[in-house]
């Protein structure tokens, strides 16, 4: 995940939580358990070894321990729990790649997705550059008339104009994932 090694077994988050939790915060449930692998120090277990026991150099973590990181609301590993929620509920892995239209900034990239839905799409939205940009989205599969709202928020945040086009500004090195349904599909169930 951080790029120390091959996680054993499970999901990531739940065997971060269940190891979390048997260990105390830190503390090795079993003697010697998970310090031959430099990946157990994501979990902050040993957090003053320089090496495993094996031999292999610790580990480094650019945001810090997974229990750490399950604390925080703004940490890597709560964004990275996020994008997969909202991925999965709107089954974005299954989806179809339809365009990947021009833009008016090299930074910036769109891409555009037929979900399972055929009254919708989805677009992802990146920003690359090392400066907040602003530009338009302009796809021929864009309905025009199409609600457009943030995945993550569900707040709206757009229409897209006669042209099959909308307006987006988005910060430095950001996303976005925004979902478009056609203006005379009906309303998707709770």
């Amino acid at each position: 995940m951080c790029g120390m090694a091959t996680w054993y077994g499970g999901t990531i988050i739940d065997d971060c939580r269940a190891r979390a939790h048997r260990q105390g915060r830190g503390l090795p449930a079993r003697r010697n358990e998970g310090r031959d692998y430099p990946g157990i120090y994501l979990m902050g277990v040993a957090p003053r070894a320089r090496k495993s026991d094996a031999g292999m150099p610790r580990g480094r973590s650019l945001y810090g321990s997974i229990p750490d990181q399950l604390d925080d609301e703004t940490s890597f590993v709560r964004q990275l729990q996020a994008i997969l929620a909202v991925r999965r509920h709107y089954g974005i892995a299954t989806s179809t790649q339809i365009d990947i239209p021009d833009v008016s900034h090299k930074g910036m990239l769109v891409l555009v997705h037929q979900l399972g839905d055929p009254a919708q799409l989805q677009l992802t939205v990146l920003n690359f550059a090392d400066e907040p940009i602003a530009g338009t989205v302009r796809s021929e599969a864009l309905p025009p008339g199409g609600q457009i709202k943030d995945m993550f928020t569900n707040e709206p945040f757009g229409t897209v104009d006669d042209l099959r086009s909308f307006a987006v500004g988005i910060e430095a090195h950001h996303g976005m994932s925004l979902l478009v349904r056609a203006p005379d599909a009906d309303p998707p169930e709770a």
